[in-house]
Formats: structure tokens, sequence, C-alpha cells
């Protein structure tokens, strides 16, 4: 699994994760595993932002995570976004407690563009989203969109495939 790598250094007597660290933990690896494209950036030094819209309880964990921390030689950057505005510059969104009626409405703007989508609704990955978190089990698993990702023009790294459910919803 991908949080694997992180927690395998806590011990063996270590508290079960919440949920909400889990996500956090996801959200960081995305950013090793997901591959955009040179013009996804406005400069080759340009940080790789991660933009958060509900969900406030989430994003301290994954500012954590991400603290001076870089990928491929980008810095990563945790940015609170009051509303999904695709003018707020982001590489990975996550739309967390968004009304569903309105989230057709919040994935429009970014159908397209090089922005990893991700949520936690039901039916995220069949109106456009391309990452879903979900529980099963007791345990987050996640939904790949394929197809959505295909068109936004990120590439996604087998590990991050082998670990996922895997849908193609076309947008």
């Amino acid at each position: 699994m991908l949080c694997v790598g992180i927690v395998r250094c806590a011990g063996a007597d270590a508290p079960a994760l919440s949920a909400t660290q889990v996500k956090a933990l996801f959200l960081f690896n995305f950013t090793k595993y997901v591959e955009w494209p040179a013009e996804a950036f406005t400069s080759p030094t340009a940080p790789l932002v991660i933009g958060m819209v509900g969900n406030p309880e989430l994003a301290e964990p994954l500012r954590k995570l991400a603290a001076g921390k870089t990928v491929n030689g980008r810095l990563i950057e945790v940015r609170s976004i009051p509303a999904a505005d695709s003018t707020n510059r982001c590489h990975i969104l996550f739309l967390g407690d968004v009304q569903p009626s309105i989230l057709p409405e919040l994935l429009q703007p970014w159908r397209g563009e090089a922005v990893l989508l991700v949520g936690e609704q039901e039916n995220f990955t069949r109106l456009g989203g391309i990452v879903n978190f979900g529980l099963r089990d007791g345990k987050v698993r996640i939904e790949i969109n394929t197809a959505a990702a295909e068109e936004s023009g990120l590439k996604l790294g087998s590990k991050l495939l082998g670990v996922a459910d895997l849908v193609q919803y076309k947008r």
C-alpha cells in the first residue's frame, strides 16, 4: 500500500492511523506516483501545489507531512482554497465536505486540466473526478477513474494503480 513506506517506521506497537491520517498519507503520496505534464507548472522549480476545499481537519496533518519535502525537485505546498476556483493554480485538488448537488458545477472548470481531482463523495469518479476516497471493511480505499486521468494528461504510476479499484467513466 502507498502508506506502508511512511507507516513502516512507526514500529509494531504504533496505534492505528485514523481515516483522516490515512487520507493525508494518500494525498502526500499521490505527489510521488502521478506524473504531470511539464506545462502544468509555471517554471521548472515551481512548487507542486495541493489545494484543499472543505475538510479542514485533513489540511493540518497533510501540511505536517509535506513540510520541507520535495518531489522531483519541487517543494510540496498545501493551500486551503475557499472554493474550487480554477484561478487557484494547483496540481492536486481535494474536494472534501462539498454538497453532492453542487459537485458537477465544482468539477466542470477543471475538466481537461492537468489537475488530480480527489474527493470523498459517492459518485465522485462517475461525475468526472479522478480519485475518490471511500471506506470498505473499516479501511480507507481509493477508486480511480483512469479515463478522467488520461483526459487530464496525467500519468498514474503502477504502484498507485495497484492499490486502487479502477473504473473508466467518460467525462
